[in-house]
């Protein structure tokens, strides 16, 4: 059977599992947030990969034999790293974006971390299936504290909208959101993004990714496994409002020390 495992620097990566866990239901997952360490996107390198490794070979440790790279800032600093490290399959966040371009796609503003910005990734992807496409990055440093602590006061607030609007003044066909953080803020940017404009959630390209690929899963619901190193709060009260598909696959919770 498939055992996927995800990871992110928090709980971003819950996201992309949702997507995972309803295309393809009979697998099983583990999925480590590492919040006590969040946000990744100002990590030095070498401590990031020192950070990924750990994580890595503790998915490893527990079954693991598919990664899902479920964190952008990590996919586009070490995911060809990580394939020539490990012997198993891994797919990428940021690598699967080419499965969503289509002749749409005409200006295009990525958000994302300073780290994910810095490696250019999310534009060498997008301009290798279609070099006509305009692509801007925007560093959205401020976003991923406020999406971890889950409180919005007004200032957050206006601090979502902001950055919003720093990327609509680009006059965007899409938005990306280049960080699996960010689809939590997807409800409140809708409201305000104008008509036209489509965002963009690279999980998708994920699925779309796996789907060309041969899965093993079971007749039955699989299991999932949550592993977090802080906030575990904040995971339990996402988890419970039903995120990620409600009660019902199997579930197993452990805090753990990363």
């Amino acid at each position: 059977m498939t055992h996927f495992g995800l990871f992110d620097s928090g709980i971003g990566g819950l996201t992309v599992l949702r997507r995972v866990v309803t295309a393809f239901p009979g697998c099983e997952y583990s999925y480590v947030g590492d919040s006590a360490r969040a946000p990744y996107g100002g990590r030095p390198y070498e401590e990031l990969w020192q950070i990924n490794k750990g994580i890595i070979e503790f998915l490893i440790s527990r079954g693991v034999n598919h990664l899902i790279m479920a964190c952008n800032t990590s996919c586009s600093q070490f995911l060809d790293v990580i394939r020539k490290e490990y012997d198993l399959p891994v797919t990428g966040i940021v690598t699967s974006i080419p499965e969503l371009v289509d002749e749409a796609f005409k200006r295009v503003v990525v958000m994302a971390t300073q780290a994910t910005v810095n490696t250019h990734a999310y534009r060498s992807m997008i301009m290798a299936k279609d070099p006509s496409i305009e692509v801007i990055e925007l560093a959205c440093p401020t976003l991923v504290p406020i999406i971890e602590r889950g409180e919005f006061n007004l200032d957050d607030l206006a601090e979502v909208n902001r950055a919003l609007n720093e990327a609509i003044i680009f006059d965007p066909s899409h938005i990306v959101m280049g960080c699996t953080h960010y689809p939590f803020l997807e409800e409140i940017w809708r409201e305000t993004c104008p008509k036209g404009v489509t965002l963009v959630n690279p999980a998708d390209g994920i699925v779309k990714a796996l789907s060309g690929i041969e899965i093993k899963g079971g007749e039955k619901q699989g299991k999932i496994e949550y592993y977090v190193s802080g906030n575990e709060t904040r995971f339990q009260d996402i988890i419970e409002s039903d995120l990620v598909l409600g009660s019902s696959p199997t579930r197993f919770w452990l805090t753990c020390a990363l």
